[in-house]
């Protein structure tokens, strides 16, 4: 079967033009020249790909993105904008287009992108397939054994059980908080009904309450039809409130009297609609501070706050970067077909290290040496330097407690970073944070301290 196209311009002639380059290389193409013809045609075909034009007769490009991300989540979305359109190309990154092509284009680029695209989609979603480990969704996707772990699966139960609508969940960048927004969500009740997104860092102020309420038709210039916002979508189901602690003031208050009423009202509407729907908010930012600095409204904190989940640092898990070290290397292994393990200097490194971006910072780094190395074990070489420097650092500061000469201290400690970097002089002198006109000068001075000392002896 075909790949499924579908061309949404307004210029008659792009139109033609494309389908016949597209259909010359096997793909099935129809084509829409209005935004409301787009989604008509989008939703019979449920099309593979979408390439859509940022300037419509009728409507927005974005505005069209916007309602096939909702109707057809699967179709992969591809820009075309003219040059100058950069903070529209923008936005239609955030909002979820997989890329885009800039006016005049090449026919042969055009094809070449459409392919290309759909074959990354597939991957991903490939990989996304081969990562999902066995079992219910949800709680199965959150790794760890440490004891502050198992403290947050067992609240994802209870709260599971409570049935409770509204949660706050706070932590690090890159600890998961959108994995237990999910948990929270596949492992209820709620599972079989939309888990439904916002991220609340991308939507501006003025554009928040549309997003999440939707319009009625003609409430503005490009309102040419009806829409629902993102609460809608949700209902029965969860609305994840990603990055809460950037909403602006005039978002807040919307999502005070939302969340207190469970009621909202479409712009340009008459009639408030009720809403059966789970909130759950996520934040990087610590609410209470910003609260008490007038950044963040405190009734809106103290009802997000109903549950309050918090997520610990990957530093603060005891036991869990080696675990997840081993696993990502693994899971990174059947993907690619190799076949590696970690040494255990390898393993101290990683424990060593603060993990600043938490277990996403992990997994990229693991996945990176095993796309990039050939090899049966991974050693402290295939790390980063950062990660390599701060395990050095590390064992500096113990031996430093130690009962022995600084002299001695510093020696040792050289001397491991030079066979960690199998002799490598320039690679240690950068690692020590000297020159390697410095390291070569204190190894001239140990050798000739022993020369001398052996000399006395005789």
């Amino acid at each position: 079967m075909s790949d499924r196209v579908l061309v949404i311009d307004d210029e008659s002639g792009v139109r033609t033009t494309l389908r016949r380059a597209l259909e010359e290389e096997g793909f099935s193409v129809r084509t829409a020249a209005t935004g409301r013809a787009a989604l008509r045609t989008a939703e019979e075909a449920r099309p593979d790909v979408a390439v859509v034009d940022l300037k419509l007769g009728d409507a927005s490009g974005l505005d069209v993105l916007r309602d096939l991300k909702q109707r057809c989540p699967t179709t992969v979305t591809i820009m075309i904008s003219a040059y100058g359109d950069v903070q529209d190309v923008v936005q239609a990154m955030k909002l979820g287009a997989d890329d885009y092509v800039q006016k005049p284009y090449d026919l042969d680029e055009m094809v070449r992108c459409v392919r290309q695209t759909l074959r990354a989609s597939r991957m991903r979603e490939a990989r996304a397939a081969e990562e999902r480990p066995e079992g219910p969704p949800g709680l199965s996707r959150i790794l760890g054994r440490s004891e502050h772990i198992e403290e947050v699966r067992d609240t994802i139960r209870k709260v599971v059980r409570s049935g409770a609508r509204t949660v706050l969940i706070q932590g690090e960048t890159g600890t998961g908080k959108e994995l237990v927004a999910r948990a929270l969500h596949y492992e209820s009740e709620r599972a079989a009904a939309p888990f439904v997104k916002l991220n609340c860092s991308a939507i501006p102020d003025s554009l928040f309450e549309a997003e999440l309420f939707g319009h009625e038709r003609g409430t503005f210039t490009d309102a040419q039809e009806t829409r629902r916002g993102l609460a809608e979508v949700a209902d029965g189901g969860t609305l994840f409130l990603d990055e809460i602690g950037d909403a602006g003031a005039a978002a807040q208050a919307k999502l005070l009297t939302f969340i207190e009423e469970r009621r909202f009202r479409r712009l340009g509407g008459r009639e408030d609609r009720a809403l059966d729907v789970r909130i759950v908010a996520a934040t990087n930012k610590d609410l209470d501070v910003a609260s008490d600095a007038g950044e963040f409204r405190s009734d809106l904190l103290h009802r997000l706050k109903v549950i309050n989940i918090y997520l610990p640092a990957l530093r603060e898990r005891e036991g869990d970067i080696a675990f997840l070290a081993a696993r990502f290397v693994e899971e990174f292994g059947r993907q690619t077909g190799k076949d590696m393990g970690l040494a255990p200097e390898t393993l101290e490194c990683l424990e060593s290290y603060s993990w600043p971006g938490n277990v996403r910072e992990l997994r990229h780094s693991m996945e990176r040496i095993v796309l990039l190395e050939e090899c049966d074990r991974i050693s402290p070489d295939h790390l980063s330097q950062k990660v390599r420097g701060s395990s050095s650092l590390t064992r500096a500061r113990g031996l430093v407690g130690a009962a022995r000469a600084l002299a001695d201290v510093e020696r040792e400690h050289i001397e491991r970073v030079l066979a960690e970097t199998d002799g490598n002089r320039t690679r240690a002198a950068e690692i020590l944070g000297i020159t390697r006109q410095t390291l070569l000068n204190k190894l001239k001075s140990w050798d000739e301290s022993e020369e001398r000392a052996t000399a006395s002896k005789n």
